[in-house]
């Protein structure tokens, strides 16, 4: 009976005692008593990657709607404001892709000119209005195009923890296009799903891209297929 008594004793003085005291919170990061915390902000975000199709200033001709055209200058292609950026003596002008037709600049690093047209030229197959330009990568009765998406992706980082990237990164993709009659088709990764296009030499060219090991994830496995696409159906001309 003496240890119920003095457990019940010391029992109520807990309680006793837990009402007396004041109500605190160890943690509340919306109280700042007197104002002393400071909060340290945190530097901005460095941005790896570029809205720039080529971030070179690189020398070519932009021909402007109505038969006008800037030939022998500097610029290149901002994607995101989908402007055309040209550098001059004084200052750097802009250019709307609405008021451009095409352009074309010698690249250094590859020896040799890459041509673009506006997309607003093309009728683009399951996709909704597309602006900007596209890079011609083969002009033959079937053509290849490509262009690219940004896909931006902020900084990751909460300092309560200090976990996590400080970098905003900015990724291009790039997609690609079969081109026939001002026809823009999408193309996809898998080989199987772009035989639709080839016709008649749809056989062919599986057997060449399984023999070649080729799919249509990279560049210049999608060149080599339309080249030799291309190559069946100008034998048979």
């Amino acid at each position: 009976m003496k240890l119920s008594f003095y457990t019940c004793i010391y029992m109520m003085s807990i309680v006793v005692f837990g009402q007396t005291l004041p109500e605190t919170q160890v943690v509340d990061t919306r109280v700042n008593p007197g104002q002393f915390l400071i909060e340290i902000l945190l530097p901005p975000p460095i941005t790896e990657g570029s809205t720039y199709h080529n971030d070179k200033w690189l020398l070519g001709r932009i021909n402007l709607k109505g038969g006008h055209f800037i030939d022998n200058t500097t610029f290149r292609y901002d994607i995101q404001n989908d402007l055309i950026e040209v550098k001059t003596k004084e200052s750097i002008k802009v250019c709307d892709s609405w008021a451009s037709e095409s352009f074309v600049w010698f690249d250094p690093e590859k020896l040799d000119s890459v041509k673009f047209v506006n997309i607003r030229n093309y009728s683009v197959d399951g996709s909704g209005p597309l602006s900007g330009f596209f890079e011609i990568l083969i002009k033959d009765s079937l053509s290849l195009f490509s262009r690219f998406e940004l896909e931006i992706k902020e900084p990751t980082y909460f300092p309560t923890i200090d976990m996590g990237s400080h970098k905003k990164k900015i990724i291009k993709k790039e997609i690609f296009y079969l081109i026939e009659d001002m026809n823009a088709k999408i193309l996809y990764p898998q080989l199987r799903k772009n035989l639709i296009y080839f016709g008649q030499h749809a056989s062919d060219v599986k057997a060449y891209a399984k023999r070649e090991r080729l799919q249509c994830r990279k560049r210049d496995e999608i060149i080599k297929i339309v080249n030799y696409y291309n190559s069946l159906n100008s034998s048979l001309r």
